[in-house]
């Protein structure tokens, strides 16, 4: 999939670098999106009937649910998954202190840690995207 910048007027050299600069962006987003994509189709056995795949995807990840069946759409046409159900449920984001243990959303924790005040934490919850179940029958 190509994408074309047609300009209407003239651009100067400083627009036409902003735009490459745009582009490359665009790709390497692209590629990632597709990187998630065919790591989740990868992980699904398709010698049986797939009739749905329930997806979770975390708050911190940069696709949304549509962008990823767009992807996915593409990616399985003419494959035994083309015809299947996406479901799609949103994981919240969740971190927990590195110093105190204390686990906290990030509205709670946009001055550090709610509890001792660091500014060190992991993401416990909300990153990536996974597979929560898949559902074999009939497709109707």
């Amino acid at each position: 999939m190509g994408v074309k910048f047609a300009p209407s007027k003239k651009l100067n050299t400083g627009d036409q670098v902003t735009k490459i600069k745009d582009f490359r962006n665009l790709s390497a987003h692209l590629m990632h999106e597709i990187g998630l994509v065919d790591d989740i189709i990868s992980k699904i056995k398709t010698d049986s009937k797939v009739k749905k795949i329930n997806i979770l995807i975390g708050e911190l990840e940069h696709i949304s649910a549509d962008h990823f069946e767009f992807h996915f759409r593409e990616r399985t046409k003419g494959t035994a998954l083309e015809n299947v159900k996406l479901s799609f449920k949103k994981v919240e984001a969740r971190f927990r202190c590195k110093d105190c243990n204390t686990e906290f959303s990030p509205d709670e924790g946009l001055n550090g840690c709610p509890n001792c005040k660091s500014k060190l934490s992991d993401v416990t919850k909300g990153a990536g995207i996974s597979i929560e179940s898949v559902e074999y029958g009939k497709i109707l």
